[in-house]
């Protein structure tokens, strides 16, 4: 049983360093498809793939809280349902147009404190489960 809680622990902790470095390489990319490829619409463009990108981290620390609760069911729907739903938002908001008009228009300031908001989020929590998983 002790062996399963390591192996568990040890791929919990890969796929938070995963997630952890994943901002950085999704920055370069984006940095590098706003540069040369992605010139116009900037405005819009740079907070939408930071909330998509964002998204898509949050559903993967759902994943990660689904496969260390297997046992404890109340936890294991919570964390599957939380997954959904951010995979959801994700897919919802993927398209830079739905974005625009789901977010930018109903208010332009939220669209840039959110990715802000939901980065800070994540890496607490990212830390807590580190700490957590560490020892």
């Amino acid at each position: 049983m002790n062996e399963i809680k390591r192996k568990k622990d040890k791929i919990t902790k890969i796929m938070l360093n995963i997630l952890s470095i994943a901002p950085v390489i999704g920055g370069v990319v984006f940095w590098v498809l706003f540069k040369f490829v992605l010139t116009e619409r900037l405005e819009e463009r740079i907070p939408h793939s930071a909330t998509v990108i964002l998204l898509w981290m949050f559903a993967g620390l759902f994943y990660i809280i689904v496969i260390t609760n297997l046992k404890k069911k109340s936890r294991l729907i919570l964390a599957v349902l939380g997954m959904i739903s951010f995979i959801a938002a994700a897919i919802v908001m993927t398209p830079l147009d739905r974005y625009v008009k789901l977010m930018l228009h109903t208010s332009q300031i939220i669209s840039y404190i959110l990715p802000v908001l939901m980065f800070v989020i994540f890496y607490v929590i990212n830390i807590v489960w580190r700490k957590k998983v560490e020892g």
